[in-house]
């Protein structure tokens, strides 16, 4: 509120001026479950992407857009209505919406930006990921032995990704005994051959 005074101290009407903030709203994002070989290697069967919209000076936030690639902020989508408490997910149905298309597997960047209630607008987060959701098809299988192998060759119809070497994406099962044989290791002998130790 503001009041002016004169020389002889007369008092003017007393005005109020709001105070608009000029801090810029924080966005974070993720992708929200991660299924590659690490949490952190980009490659993911789930798109679903998750973060929060926070503003330090306390503003409302107004609106969160989202878009894909090097499209500007005018082209993005709105997506205020997925943000909850501050919260966001952003499922595949979502963010096919956004993208304008059906997904495939392939390399994605999402963009997300955030505009707070005295129009300023957050920094762009940017999230890179990978959607991976075909698993590889088996096309043979030989092992160095009829008896008792040492190891078995998997023939796979694509290339193994580096996700797919993991003693624990491998389950080999005794035909007659029905258990389970312990799996030392996974290497990988050409692009698409694997060898179960």
């Amino acid at each position: 509120r503001l009041t002016a005074f004169d020389a002889v101290r007369n008092v003017s009407v007393p005005v109020d001026i709001p105070i608009r903030s000029s801090v810029a709203p924080l966005v974070t994002a993720r992708i929200a479950n991660d299924t590659g070989q690490d949490a952190t290697d980009g490659i993911t069967s789930d798109a679903t992407i998750s973060g929060t919209v926070s503003a330090p000076d306390g503003s409302p936030i107004a609106a969160l857009w989202a878009g894909f690639g090097e499209l500007s902020i005018d082209q993005f989508t709105d997506v205020t209505t997925r943000l909850t408490d501050g919260a966001f997910a952003l499922d595949a149905t979502t963010l096919e919406q956004v993208f304008g298309d059906s997904f495939t597997d392939g390399d994605y960047l999402l963009k997300l930006q955030a505009e707070d209630v005295d129009g300023n607008l957050s920094k762009a987060a940017e999230v890179a990921f990978t959607l991976d959701t075909v698993a590889p098809r088996i096309l043979g299988v030989v092992a160095d032995k009829i008896e008792a192998p040492t190891y078995v060759d998997i023939v796979l119809d694509t290339p193994a990704a580096d996700s797919v070497i993991l003693t624990t994406n491998f389950e080999i099962v005794d035909d007659e005994s029905d258990e389970s044989i312990e799996i030392d290791s996974v290497e990988l002998i050409d692009a698409g051959i694997l060898r179960v130790n």
